[in-house]
């Protein structure tokens, strides 16, 4: 029996094109960010209407730099940065150690070597030259020579309060992430609405290169001074990238059974809870496009959808 297949010529043109576009736009990438388990703690309290995302997004994405069209070696390594620390998935000594990576036997802090390294520890481990706070104070100094330095004075002049006032919002503690200061919404590259309430028109821009060179001034005070100790250390050890990406071989064929039937049985106690996770990315998903049917905006519906709790 012969098969046959019906294609419908049909190109979508006009405002009925840009609507369809909008709704792939809200379904496909916003609901996975929004239900991603990863972001939990920064969407579970998303209707409070805190963090600047449309800001915070481009960010992390580097679209304020960079436009779609461009792309350049420092572009992606900045990216790859901020995605991996917005996911708290840097290339720590816990990840590794739990990914059995060869010649990695512990996953402690080969900088303290008494707690496990993870994102968390980088940002405070007690072998850091310098404290997250002592850091951002550091950036804002700077920021404030910089604007004499080149003359500034319009804009010195009007930043004076507004340090004060940005060292006093980001040295609160946060509303989402629970028994942390604000500062800690920067680390990941999340900007608080509140920054917008304590400026003018005049120095919004200000604010955000301010902010900007902060959490800059984070990453290389603290995570690249990290990852030149640790690679100093990895050197002496003898330890190189090509090592790294062995996995560790099983001593004996019954243990690598013993290994599988596990991972198997984790795999398998997994689904009830991944099956949950997709009904919610539907019911989610229908809220948005809901949204997206009523004329209401995509760029600024994050905190009208809640994130349900799995």
């Amino acid at each position: 029996m012969e098969k046959y297949r019906l294609q419908i010529d049909f190109k979508e043109k006009g405002e009925y094109r840009e609507w369809r576009k909008k709704c792939i736009d809200a379904i496909i990438w916003k609901n996975e960010i929004l239900n991603s388990k990863k972001l939990e703690d920064l969407f579970i309290f998303n209707f409070k209407e805190e963090f600047d995302w449309s800001f915070s997004l481009k960010f992390i994405s580097n679209s304020h730099k960079y436009k779609r069209t461009q792309c350049s070696e420092a572009d992606t390594y900045e990216r790859s940065y901020k995605i991996k620390n917005l996911l708290k998935e840097l290339p720590m000594y816990k990840m590794p150690k739990e990914r059995e990576v060869n010649m990695i036997e512990s996953d402690l802090c080969p900088r303290c070597k008494e707690e496990s390294e993870n994102w968390e520890h980088v940002w405070i481990c007690e072998d850091n030259e310098v404290t997250i706070r002592e850091t951002i104070d550091e950036a804002i100094d700077k920021y404030e020579q910089k604007l004499k330095q080149e003359e500034r004075t319009e804009d010195s002049d009007s930043m004076q309060q507004i340090y004060i006032d940005l060292r006093t919002i980001l040295y609160e503690n946060s509303i989402i992430i629970q028994d942390k200061s604000r500062e800690w919404e920067m680390l990941r590259g999340i900007s608080n609405n509140r920054f917008h309430k304590i400026s003018r028109k005049n120095v919004k821009n200000l604010i955000k290169e301010l902010w900007e060179d902060c959490y800059e001034h984070l990453r290389t005070k603290i995570w690249k001074r990290r990852c030149d100790i640790v690679n100093e250390m990895k050197k002496i050890k003898g330890i190189t990238k090509k090592d790294k990406k062995k996995r560790k071989m099983e001593t004996t064929e019954k243990e690598g059974n013993i290994e599988k039937n596990k991972k198997t049985k984790e795999n398998n106690s997994k689904n009830p809870e991944k099956n949950l996770l997709e009904k919610i990315k539907l019911v989610t998903k229908d809220k948005i496009l809901d949204r997206v049917t009523n004329d209401h905006s995509i760029k600024n519906n994050w905190s009208n959808v809640l994130k349900l709790p799995n």
